[in-house]
């Protein structure tokens, strides 16, 4: 593992954190775009690296994970390996995904799977959303109803007639 200063090991970490749906399709299909043109994986991250950082003469959040991916293709051990650097930095479905591609020698294909499954989370949590909005707007309005009728209409009936002679 790299030594880092604090700084730098909190920007790790916030770029960890917000590396979000987006970013990871993004960070996908560039590296399937160059794998796919028969660049070594390697060379890949480094093409990357070179593309988003101007060749090191500005910082991009993407240089952090092309980092840790170049520094464990390096060491490739057990604690330090491509697997275990993407585990960290995305969700578990898609470095399963990344790690089984790496493994059978069809990571192309698995980073467009991986890229599927990223479309995919983000259309059922979509969905997800939109479920639930409907009971939560059923439930404002029946509590807004209950609260027209013992505010507004209540009082107005009791002036009119008895509470202890309604029937129903």
């Amino acid at each position: 593992m790299r030594d880092l200063s604090p700084g730098q090991r909190l920007r790790r970490f916030l770029v960890r954190k917000t590396f979000s749906g987006p970013y990871r399709i993004q960070f996908y299909e560039a590296l399937r775009f160059l794998l796919e043109n028969n660049q070594p994986l390697k060379v890949a991250l480094e093409q990357m690296r070179d593309a988003w950082t101007d060749f090191g003469r500005r910082w991009h959040p993407f240089a952090e994970l092309i980092d840790d991916c170049t520094e464990a293709l390096r060491e490739n051990t057990r604690e330090n390996s491509l697997e275990q650097t993407l585990a960290r930095w995305v969700p578990q479905a898609e470095a399963a995904v990344i790690s089984a591609g790496i493994r059978s020698g069809a990571i192309v294909t698995s980073l467009q799977f991986a890229v599927t499954l990223t479309m995919a989370k983000k259309q059922i949590q979509g969905a997800v959303w939109q479920m639930s909005i409907y009971p939560l707007g059923l439930l404002i309005m029946m509590g807004g109803t209950m609260w027209v009728l013992n505010n507004n209409l209540i009082p107005v009936l009791s002036k009119i007639s008895e509470p202890q002679t309604w029937q129903g």
